[in-house]
């Protein structure tokens, strides 16, 4: 009698097919270096972006298309001059660049050490569920504690679209040329 966990459990000749051993052989993971700088160009693009589309959302509604980034501007520098002016959307559009990048480069690190190689369905889904669980932490844990009125101004419709968009932007942007899939057939 064989034992379940043994070695020797699958009688001669009726091994595992070839794709189920292909399916539970780890798969290859990327540099790590590689995948953060494609998260942090994806992130910062991503960002670009969603923003955009944001501004264009809140233009159409019959608001000021930076006024958003004035908002996170102002409680960034606590002056209300300032904050009005380029100044201030300058302050605020750096500042969702560098947080976009800042992110960008996290989901790298997820992709790399957790996910590893996967194709662009795959990358673009994970990429959509980080965006959308990066909206959660950001709406409900940082800006509901940093600036709570700064999401007022928006649908919120909207805004869980853009950071879906963003991820989508990371999960197609944000694999290096060392996490692609080699072509079938090779």
């Amino acid at each position: 009698m064989h034992s379940d966990d043994g070695a020797g459990y699958w009688p001669a000749g009726r091994g595992l097919s070839p794709k189920i051993e292909q399916f539970l052989t780890p798969r290859a993971r990327p540099p790590t270096g590689d995948a953060v700088i494609s998260g942090v160009k994806a992130g910062a693009a991503g960002s670009v972006i969603a923003a955009v589309g944001l501004m264009w959302v809140y233009a159409s509604g019959g608001g000021e298309a930076t006024m958003p980034a004035r908002i996170l501007a102002l409680r960034l520098l606590g002056d209300a001059h300032l904050a009005s002016g380029g100044l201030g959307i300058v302050t605020g559009g750096l500042a969702c660049l560098m947080a976009g990048a800042a992110f960008g480069a996290l989901f790298g690190l997820i992709m790399s050490r957790l996910i590893g190689r996967v194709g662009t369905l795959m990358a673009v889904g994970v990429g959509t569920i980080y965006g959308i669980l990066l909206w959660i932490v950001i709406q409900f844990v940082v800006v509901a504690y940093a600036a709570p009125d700064l999401l007022m101004l928006y649908d919120q419709r909207a805004l869980v679209l853009s950071f879906g968009v963003y991820g989508v932007c990371l999960g197609l942007m944000g694999r290096s040329r060392s996490t692609a899939l080699p072509p079938f057939g090779t």
